[in-house]
This record gives C-alpha cells, structure tokens and sequence, in this order.
C-alpha cells in the first residue's frame, strides 16, 4: 500500500481486509516500534505519518485476533481467492561467493567465513575477555 500523510490506521485495516477470504473475522496488524518490538496499530483514525510515525517501505505483521474463530485461524487460505489465483511461487538462487585465500587473511585483509563464524559463536565471557583485553583491565570492575 502506498501511503501519505492523511491515510489512518483504519484505512490501513480496511486496505488488508480487502485482501482477506475470511473478510468479517478479526484480525490485528503490528509494526515494529521505536524499541525493536511488534507493536499493535490500534484500529482508528490515527494518522500514519504523523501519529504513528510510519516510514517508507513499513513492514506490517498480520495476526488473526484471539477472537478470531478457529476456522480463520486454521485454515491455510488467508487471502481471497482472487488473490491466491495470482500467488507465484519464487525461487531464490544462492550465490556462490569465492573465499579469501589464506594468504590475504593473513595479510590482515579481512577474515575468513570460519573466522567469522568463531566469532560469532562467542561466549559471553569470551567476548567479555577480548573487550578487557582491547579497552584495558581497569574499566570492567565486577561487583
């Protein structure tokens, strides 16, 4: 949905429902708020710029409510048939990327995908071991 300063929150919900097979059961739509958590848009006449400070490219989560019936919730076939007709399944490639040699991981040109991946699998102490080492011992004091 393409949206501008004066859509709502309600228009939001009437754009999905129209998508929707099961189009009187209740649903909710969240987005990810300010602390990285999936926040209710509550259905109303906010604004979606301006009260609940929407973005480009917004992702919104659809959710059957609690009250939806267990048909809704079960069923496989969310969107209208209409739209179903039009489904495409997609078929993502992996690329295959080329590794560093040794040589330019030792060279300190970057570091290998097992490196990487070691790191990655860092306790935290480890990584709480490598910031004392980097930062100096007198700044981490346990308690």
């Amino acid at each position: 949905m393409s949206f501008n300063k004066s859509d709502t929150a309600a228009g939001l919900y009437e754009f999905v429902r129209g998508f929707l097979e099961k189009k009187n059961e209740p649903f909710q739509l969240k987005n990810t708020g300010p602390t990285g958590r999936l926040v209710l848009i509550p259905q109303d006449d906010k604004r979606l710029v301006h009260d609940l400070r929407f973005f480009n490219n917004e992702l919104v989560t659809f959710q059957w409510a609690d009250n939806a019936s267990a048909e809704a919730r079960a069923s496989r076939h969310t969107l209208a048939k209409e739209w179903q007709a039009k489904a495409q399944e997609l078929k993502v490639e992996e690329t295959v990327r080329e590794e560093k040699t040794s040589a330019a991981a030792g060279q300190g040109q970057g570091q290998t995908v097992a490196e990487g991946k070691r790191k990655a699998n860092m306790s935290n102490e480890e990584k709480e071991s490598k910031l004392k080492n980097l930062l100096g011992k007198g700044l981490f004091k346990k308690k």
